[in-house]
């Protein structure tokens, strides 16, 4: 008997894996030691793989201090979600069994690219406290995606690693705005 997660879990793990890999190829910056540092805290807090590889596909990264990584990485995110959420969006208009999750997922993404640019906004501002709470919005839209796609049997595993993404740039924010 199969196991129900294994052919999504693969499939999104290989397209992970094939944008990860075309985002270092393409334009990837030298590492910095505050980017290790931040990948490391990453990796061993929540286990999410591509924290480098996402950091270094701007090359603004390599010269970057915590608060300029954080600002980046913020930005990085709205541009990602932004994406995702224009992605989605054509996959609920094309895929009408599976609409009522795809739209589910759409507006969870407007609600996570909201927290986004208020956290860049407070950010700017200089409202460390708040910036530290709304970057952790983001994922937890993702994860309201991500259970409507489960509970409806939804095959997208392309949106599953879109979630992936929201949740890593949430999770790497909230290290570097913690060493603010």
């Amino acid at each position: 008997m199969e196991k129900p997660w294994s052919h999504g879990f693969v499939l999104s793990a290989i397209f992970m894996l094939v944008l990860l890999f075309h985002w270092r190829a393409s334009s990837a910056a030298p590492t910095s030691k505050l980017v290790e540092e931040v990948c490391k805290e990453v990796s061993e807090q929540v286990h999410r793989p591509g924290c480098v590889e996402a950091l270094t596909s701007d090359p603004r990264t390599s010269s970057a201090d915590p608060k300029a990584l954080a600002k980046i990485t913020v930005e990085m995110a709205i541009s990602k979600t932004t994406e995702s959420q224009n992605f989605i969006k054509n996959l609920a208009s094309t895929s009408p069994k599976f609409k009522a999750p795809l739209e589910t997922c759409v507006s969870s993404y407007g609600s996570a690219l909201s927290a986004l640019k208020g956290t860049l906004k407070e950010l700017l501002e200089d409202d460390i406290e708040s910036a530290s709470y709304s970057i952790k919005m983001p994922d937890d839209e993702a994860e309201v995606c991500e259970s409507a796609l489960t509970t409806n049997k939804a095959p997208f595993p392309e949106v599953t690693t879109r979630n992936n993404y929201v949740k890593l740039f949430s999770s790497i924010g909230i290290v570097v705005i913690n060493r603010l």
